[in-house]
């Protein structure tokens, strides 16, 4: 049986229920990836190698679009419950419900916060599986209120220690 449908979504802590980016956020992706492209036109000769990698960095650029921006991917994050000082809960997009540690390598600035987040998982009982989960989050989208309160819950977090 699946472990991340067992999970409970608490009821206490700072809860953020996600919706779609703003159009910020989307031009800045769109930027990134034309000079992606642009930068393999200059630097692939062959044709069929440039295609092949256009037809990648599309496909890449596509998922990422649904699951970060538009949030419609089934493995997207619609809601976080901030419960204690390192870990917090993750609710999908499919439903499923996930207790996560939050990544030293996430960023916190004036009005941009990047969390990343890491799950282990038991897999066949000796192998254990790392799953990353991310959102971006803007004070556009929360609101003044909501983002000063997950930027104070995130300021207790010491970024700069070093992760094993």
């Amino acid at each position: 049986m699946d472990k991340t449908r067992e999970e409970k979504i608490p009821a206490s802590g700072l809860t953020l229920h996600l919706t779609r980016v703003p159009l910020v956020i989307f031009m800045i992706y769109g930027v990134f990836f034309s000079l992606l492209i642009y930068a393999c036109y200059l630097s692939i000769p062959s044709l069929s190698l440039f295609l092949c990698s256009v037809f990648i960095l599309l496909a890449y650029s596509q998922r990422l679009f649904r699951k970060e921006l538009l949030r419609n991917h089934p493995s997207s994050i619609k809601t976080i419950v901030f419960t204690e000082l390192e870990w917090c809960y993750i609710q999908l997009k499919s439903g499923s419900i996930i207790k996560v540690n939050i990544n030293m390598n996430s960023i916190l600035s004036e009005q941009l916060v990047i969390l990343n987040f890491k799950k282990y998982s038991d897999n066949s009982g000796c192998f254990r599986m790392l799953q990353h989960y991310s959102v971006i989050l803007t004070a556009q989208e929360l609101g003044c209120e909501p983002f000063r309160q997950v930027k104070r819950s995130l300021r207790l977090i010491n970024f700069f220690k070093k992760e094993n």
